[in-house]
């Protein structure tokens, strides 16, 4: 496993919008309208042109009342709703950590918004294959012994918010990673 000198949450939003510049922008020619004008981590203030991309390790808007599923996390949220029972020696030896993330998309483009719709799309699906199959985002160790182990897109994937029509939007990619690390005492 590779270790890293950055902190888990950062080394894995670079990651990703590593993988995604190399996918979505490097690897796409230039006339293709659903190749990014740019991918960038944190919030983006500029002015919109084309297709904006932004990775967050924390959704700016926050995760509504479960929208993130069980399914997308890989693991039960609660001791109670799994179907097995934790060894004695592992109760307290491990911490877990969810980081529930989003890909942002806004989009601004001479598009009617019914051509807008596949090219969105296109972007909202290519972003899902790289989360869940590009190699070398995962796995990886930071510095202080955090251990992510698993990335995958949540359930309810690629929904839109904002935008008076599809040419003029904004879309949320979700994504959820799935964090251990041993804890030793002396």
């Amino acid at each position: 496993m590779t270790t890293v000198t950055r902190s888990y949450k950062a080394e894995l939003v670079w990651r990703i919008r590593d993988a995604l510049e190399e996918e979505l922008r490097t690897n796409i020619e230039e006339s293709d309208p659903s190749r990014p004008t740019l991918i960038a981590v944190g919030k983006y203030t500029d002015e919109i042109k084309g297709i904006i991309l932004t990775v967050h390790s924390n959704h700016p808007l926050g995760f509504e009342n479960g929208r993130v599923d069980a399914v997308g996390e890989g693991s039960p949220r609660t001791y109670n709703d799994r179907p097995y029972t934790l060894p004695s020696e592992s109760i307290g030896g491990t911490q877990w950590d969810s980081i529930l993330g989003t890909v942002q998309v806004r989009s601004l483009m001479r598009y009617t918004p019914s051509d807008a719709v596949e090219v969105i799309d296109m972007v909202k699906t290519r972003i899902a294959v790289v989360i869940n199959d590009h190699a070398g985002i995962i796995p990886f160790v930071d510095p202080y012994g955090f251990q992510v182990w698993n990335l995958r897109t949540s359930n309810r994937y690629g929904y839109a918010s904002g935008g008076d029509d599809t040419s003029v939007d904004t879309h949320w990619c979700d994504w959820i990673a799935r964090v251990s690390r041993t804890r030793e005492r002396d």
